[in-house]
């Protein structure tokens, strides 16, 4: 485990998957869902170089297909401790003979977690070192600590705007959507919104999200700046809650499969650099 910590949080980090598996505050608090097996083992999940699921778990590149999990691989690689810092750690993940035989591109897949104050500053960085196009999405996958269940939580948006969650059935959106029973601009939380998967906000106004309390206790607050989609997504009865900006959407019900039609996916050309920033404040 790799930790990092300033006068404020004291962040530990697992490089298998550069997975955040604690993070508290000063009173020791802790923020984060500590990966009950009997419920969700998971953490904060990195997500790449796909978000959600493909359709038949494949896509296809140069009329060749390739089995690509939902999420894609990173969150179960070992990642390179590449620098370690008393408030700042860089976790590294590179193509190699085993996952190409999912992902047929050469990258550098960065993941850097630092430490500002009571802010947790998350950046994803990709560097193609290919000699074509590479195509990708990544996304967080975070999951907060809420003792006593969801009934005394809500969600509240930076901005008051009509917001509508699309479904999925299996891995893919089949195009229904509903709107969603917003309170302004608060949405507060029940069980019954996880029975069908995923809250899916794709296209948001809002870049930043508020996790809270009725006691108005432990605040989280989320930015999200340059991510076009959010998730929101826990398991009903869980004690928990994942706030997800996504720089890419599963697959469409129409997809043809074809990598560099797929909805949302980037495209970085030959020796180009992509890398977007979220950060957690923690009050």
């Amino acid at each position: 485990m790799v930790n990092i910590k300033n006068e404020f949080l004291t962040v530990t980090i697992n490089p298998f998957g550069a997975e955040l598996y604690s993070i508290k505050g000063k009173d020791g608090y802790e923020y984060l869902w500590q990966g009950n097996p009997d419920v969700w083992s998971g953490r904060a999940p990195v997500l790449f170089p796909i978000v959600g699921g493909l359709l038949d778990d494949e896509f296809i590149y140069e009329e060749k297909a390739y089995n690509l999990d939902k999420h894609g691989f990173a969150r179960l690689s070992d990642f390179e401790v590449e620098t370690v810092e008393e408030t700042k750690a860089v976790f590294l993940l590179k193509n190699n003979a085993e996952l190409k035989k999912q992902y047929p591109f050469e990258f550098e897949f960065r993941v850097i977690f630092t430490l500002e104050k009571n802010n947790l500053v998350v950046e994803y960085k990709v560097n193609n070192i290919d000699t074509k196009n590479i195509y990708f999405s990544f996304g967080a996958h975070e999951a907060y600590s809420c003792p006593g269940g969801l009934k005394s939580y809500y969600v509240e948006f930076e901005k008051t705007e009509p917001l509508a969650r699309y479904f999925v059935t299996g891995n893919f959106i089949n195009g229904e959507s509903q709107p969603l029973p917003m309170d302004g601009n608060k949405l507060y939380m029940n069980d019954e919104f996880f029975e069908d998967d995923a809250i899916i906000l794709p296209d948001i106004a809002s870049k930043k999200v508020w996790v809270k309390n009725l006691d108005n206790t432990h605040t989280i607050e989320v930015d999200y700046s340059g991510f076009k989609n959010l998730l929101i997504w826990t398991k009903p009865g869980a004690e928990y809650l994942c706030i997800e900006p996504w720089d890419g959407m599963p697959d469409y019900l129409d997809s043809d499969k074809k990598i560099e039609n797929k909805k949302d996916i980037i495209a970085l050309a030959e020796n180009g650099c992509y890398s977007l920033v979220h950060t957690i404040k923690f009050d």
